[in-house]
């Protein structure tokens, strides 16, 4: 399963946060455009900004190498990192206990996981403008 995930987060990297001339939510039904809840189909994160905001909030931190309550962090975002922990783009490290971007296929996946986070922040602008 991780191995598809990989590959469905590799796949959305690829596509735009938005179409020049197309009506943001068309393009996003038609599949055309970036969703990063693709990578996550077992969640139906995008109903709503705030699985945007904690999403962001744990790749900002698993990059920061923080995490937990003195970072903004709830069970919720901890549920999150296990979640990248079980797609394959993190691992769960036991001292200290959290999630670390892991190697994928002999790569560093740090780079892909910034790409990742920033394309997240476009979306979340696109998906809840009018928030």
């Amino acid at each position: 399963m991780s191995a598809e995930q990989i590959a469905i987060m590799r796949a959305e990297l690829t596509k735009p946060v938005r179409i020049d001339g197309e009506e943001y939510q068309w393009a996003k039904a038609s599949g055309a455009v970036f969703d990063p809840w693709n990578v996550f189909p077992e969640v139906y994160g995008s109903y709503s900004s705030d699985f945007d905001d904690m999403a962001i909030l744990v790749l900002e931190n698993i990059l920061a190498n923080k995490w937990g309550a003195a970072n903004g962090e709830s069970l919720a975002h901890e549920m999150f990192r296990k979640m990248l922990c079980t797609a394959g783009l993190c691992t769960y490290g036991t001292s200290p206990r959290g999630c670390f971007p892991d190697y994928v296929d002999g790569r560093d996946i740090r780079p892909e996981l910034e790409c990742l986070l920033e394309k997240w922040r476009e979306y979340r602008i696109a998906a809840w403008s009018d928030d």
